[in-house]
């Protein structure tokens, strides 16, 4: 439970992040992209680039779907990896996937090459490679590096992180520069940067986070989180559901309840509540977990509640949400939260929970459902 905190820490409260680890099919791609880019719509920054950052967005995903290699022992099935971050002056976004590590030399070779080239230069190259390049066995000449480094019209960001002798994670970063770009420092900019991301990476890979939210959650936004978490592999389809249905209410909790001011009674974001979401395994054993900020005056009283929850048996718990359940049923606005019943209910588990203090004004609250 303590990663979520130590997730949540890593991003400053001015600095916008996502942050997606997990397993990459064309519906989870496509339901990331739709979270991402609604995002990048309500940013008056953001929005005169906002075709040229989904451009960026498009093609680093393709590079997870089309390119990623899959090791024969399958321990790394799912750690790909897309990254989006927004600081004050730049966007960056940033994609990792298994590659066989022979075919570094090649990739290297090619993206030295276009780093070295000026625009007129890079568009020469790009038609040179689209008459004669080598079409790999997935598909494509490495034309999308060319157009990135077109889009973005900077160098090309990247790194190899060996695994073992057959297989090395591959990163590639874009960096976008918002039009108000100055020469005041960018106090956010080394988050962005690949040493992070890369060591970030490799704790979700240890941890064996299956998936992995870390940045701002809006109601609007919940309709592209929720497919990418039901098109995760889980074994049952019992487990699936409820899996699903559990993340709901955690993601819920993080938009509707959480508290994002600072201790100048300030909020720190208008994009939405800063949370975090893991979907992990242990000896097949599922464990989903939610963290956000709360006020501290709502800490004891929350406190209190799945302690009392924590503490009754299922069958006086069930009896005791039916009836509140049925006694406000006619008035719903009046009617109480009743999620951390219900958490307790359908996994059949205590709800474990902490709360770490962060100033005189707010705590990160941390709940863990085990299924």
């Amino acid at each position: 439970m303590k990663l979520v905190y130590d997730l949540a820490k890593i991003v400053k409260d001015e600095y916008f992040e996502y942050i997606y680890r997990g397993n990459f099919t064309p519906t989870i791609t496509e339901n990331i992209f739709s979270l991402t880019e609604s995002k990048f719509s309500k940013d008056e920054e953001t929005f005169k680039i906002r075709k040229r950052i989904s451009y960026i967005m498009i093609e680093c995903l393709q590079n997870i779907t089309r390119h990623q290699d899959q090791s024969e022992t399958d321990t790394n099935k799912d750690s790909g990896l897309f990254v989006l971050q927004r600081t004050k002056f730049k966007v960056f976004v940033t994609n990792g996937n298994v590659i066989r590590t022979e075919k570094i030399a090649k990739l290297e070779k090619h993206i030295q090459t276009i780093t070295h080239l000026n625009a007129d230069e890079l568009k020469e190259y790009y038609q040179k490679v689209l008459a004669e390049g080598d079409i790999s066995d997935k598909g494509g000449a490495g034309l999308g590096l060319i157009s990135m480094a077109r889009r973005t019209g900077r160098h090309l960001l990247y790194r190899f992180v060996k695994i073992d002798e057959t297989y090395s994670y591959y990163y590639l970063q874009n960096e976008i520069s918002l039009e108000n770009i100055s020469n005041e420092p960018d106090p956010s900019s080394e988050l962005a940067s690949l040493d992070r991301i890369s060591k970030y990476h490799t704790i979700l890979n240890k941890q064996n986070i299956l998936l992995n939210f870390n940045g701002a959650f809006a109601y609007d936004r919940l309709e592209s989180i929720l497919p990418i978490v039901e098109a995760h592999p889980i074994e049952t389809d019992e487990n699936k559901v409820l899996a699903f249905d559990l993340s709901v209410k955690l993601l819920k909790n993080i938009i509707f309840f959480a508290d994002n001011a600072t201790d100048d009674n300030t909020a720190t974001t208008n994009l939405g509540n800063r949370g975090v979401f893991l979907l992990s395994k242990h000896d097949g054993t599922l464990f989903l977990t939610s963290g956000n900020y709360i006020l501290n005056t709502k800490a004891q009283t929350l406190k209190n509640k799945i302690e009392l929850i924590n503490q009754t048996t299922p069958e006086s718990l069930n009896k005791l949400y039916k009836y509140l359940s049925e006694f406000f049923e006619s008035n719903e606005s009046t009617k109480p939260d009743l999620s951390l019943f219900e958490m307790k209910l359908k996994s059949k588990n205590n709800l474990f929970y902490s709360f770490t203090p962060e100033g005189s004004l707010r705590s990160f609250f941390t709940i863990q459902i085990i299924i």
